[in-house]
């Protein structure tokens, strides 16, 4: 008997871990997530995502990044890049890790890191070998790119 209220304390733990995580059906839908649950970033735009593997997947997408996430650089123009990671799991898709990287400088070279993963920006006429967990996603009619790479 003295041990029933450590175990409904540690079912009300688990509980409420659980439910602070969205699930979706698609990666997408868990990427939309982030705009529309949690307020991450305002007026996302997606624009490139890849396959790690069949239960992964990267983004990176643009937009407005809210709170802590904003990076200013005194320019009118607010938008700014982030890179997600997304898993598939038991009870669908849910997104790992998202971190916005700010924008491309040419004073010096950004790159920052989480849990999962360290993303930074590249230049398109710079030579990457990429290793096995690295990859370089292009950024549509601009002269870089960003590269990821997993921690794993």
């Amino acid at each position: 008997m003295k041990y029933f209220p450590i175990v409904i304390l540690s079912l009300l733990l688990v509980a409420c871990t659980e439910d602070e995580v969205l699930y979706s059906n698609t990666p997408d839908k868990a990427i939309e997530l982030l705009e529309s649950e949690f307020g991450f970033v305002n007026n996302m735009n997606v624009i490139q995502e890849v396959d790690v593997n069949v239960s992964r997947k990267i983004y990176v997408f643009e937009g407005e990044g809210e709170g802590e996430v904003v990076i200013s650089d005194n320019s009118e123009n607010k938008t700014q890049y982030f890179v997600a990671l997304v898993e598939k799991r038991e009870k669908g898709w849910v997104v790992l890790e998202s971190l916005g990287i700010g924008k491309p400088s040419d004073s010096e070279s950004i790159a920052t890191g989480g849990n999962c993963f360290q993303a930074g920006f590249i230049g398109t006429t710079e030579n990457l070998q990429l290793k096995k967990y690295q990859y370089v996603l292009n950024i549509p009619e601009k002269d870089y790119s960003i590269w990821v790479e997993l921690l794993e």
